[in-house]
């Protein structure tokens, strides 16, 4: 008699367990402003991306460069040091770190916590630049690689202390990260990453400055599960860029969701071992909320 495998390994099942009250406690903020699943026909579903990402398992190769996974806004590591250890097992390279920025209070802080990590696992021999990596970016983290990608010449954006080394990034991957603003930083806090991820707050202004004139040299692609109303659907793909969503699964709080969405893992995965992803462009359907106010075109997996 076949016997139905579990979603996750048991030492995967342990470590949600005891993240849980942490998760709760975030996605009671959000849960109950999402609105009704409105998302796309999939060409993939869920099982069979996990079909995929078994496979994947299954076929070591080892990677181009490293891989750094960046966690988000008062994250004590659990996402983004869950997904390093899914990368690992998914590529079979052992060399996949992840950055916490739990105790962070501005985005220079968070730099400095990104390139020391990088460059302590990786190091180089250009003094203004780490190795170079692919980044993946949970939430903030994507917000905040992005920050810290900018060249050393580059002025602090908003505040003082800005690193003299620079995160050197080939590819970006971001998973419901704030590239626009999130929804939620605009309720009442003191915390000034918070504050600087209010829409239109002078950080987004100073950083989209600072990389229109240096350039930035890397490609951003950016995930997202539909319903998120903690960053939002319209913010989480920068200016300009389409984004790649997903329709929402099992869990009801798609922020927290999204990182464990198989399609969205198996879609980096393969995009990180050199395959041909799974993501298909389509027309912008018009999402809920301001994202109708927008002229991008979204992505559907």
């Amino acid at each position: 008699m076949r016997q139905n495998r579990p979603i996750l390994p048991h030492q995967d099942r342990v470590f949600f367990l005891r993240a849980l009250p942490a998760l709760i406690g975030w996605g009671l903020l959000a849960g109950c402003a999402c609105g009704p699943d409105r998302g796309p026909v999939l060409p993939l579903t869920e099982e069979a991306a996990r079909r995929d990402l078994e496979r994947m398992r299954s076929e070591p190769v080892r990677l181009e460069r490293p891989v750094v996974v960046i966690g988000g806004y008062l994250d004590p590591d659990l996402g983004s040091g869950w997904l390093a250890r899914e990368i690992r097992r998914l590529t079979g390279d052992s060399r996949v770190v992840s950055v916490n920025l739990f105790p962070s209070t501005s985005f220079d802080d968070c730099r400095r916590r990104i390139v020391h990590a990088v460059d302590a696992a990786f190091p180089g021999q250009d003094p203004g630049w780490t190795t170079e990596v692919d980044a993946i970016g949970v939430s903030m983290g994507g917000l905040a690689a992005r920050y810290a990608a900018l060249p050393p010449s580059a002025h602090s954006c908003g505040s003082p202390g800005g690193d003299r080394m620079a995160l050197k990034v080939k590819r970006l991957y971001t998973i419901s990260s704030p590239h626009q603003g999130a929804r939620l930083a605009d309720l009442p806090t003191l915390h000034p990453l918070q504050l600087a991820m209010r829409r239109g707050s002078r950080f987004y202004a100073d950083l989209e400055r600072f990389e229109r004139e240096a350039g930035a040299g890397y490609p951003i692609v950016p995930y997202v599960q539909w319903g998120d109303s903690v960053v939002g659907i319209e913010n989480a793909a920068p200016k300009g860029q389409a984004c790649l969503w997903t329709s929402r699964g099992v869990c009801p709080l798609p922020h927290i969701a999204a990182v464990l969405d198989p399609r969205i893992q198996a879609d980096i995965a393969r995009r990180l071992r050199g395959e041909a992803p799974h993501a298909m462009e389509r027309l912008e359907p018009r999402p809920e909320g301001r994202a109708k106010e927008s002229g991008r075109k979204l992505l559907f997996l």
